[in-house]
């Protein structure tokens, strides 16, 4: 049996929807005292949603997007080469 996409559907789509959310949720998260002694991972997952994001922005021909969303890669986790990498690419317009 085969799934019948909707057409307006967000799993139907050509981006990463699971990117999109994911942002949104750690930056909520990462805002709540609650879950400060788990910032850096949050902030790790919040690094690696804005890559995929940039990502799927360079591919789209995006530039202002994707040098916008790998900027925030970054800020959220210096330590990553690929963040900077992606960030000098999106910068380069590639």
């Amino acid at each position: 049996m085969y799934y019948r996409y909707r057409p307006g559907s967000l799993t139907n789509q050509d981006y990463p929807a699971a990117a999109f959310f994911a942002t949104r949720f750690f930056g909520w998260l990462r805002q709540a005292p609650e879950y400060r002694p788990y910032r850096a991972s949050i902030d790790r997952r919040l690094g690696q949603s804005y890559l995929r994001q940039a990502y799927h922005f360079r591919k789209q021909g995006r530039h202002r997007d994707a040098i916008a969303a790998a900027l925030a890669a970054t800020r959220y986790d210096l330590s990553q080469g690929e963040h900077w990498r992606c960030l000098a690419a999106a910068l380069t317009l590639r």
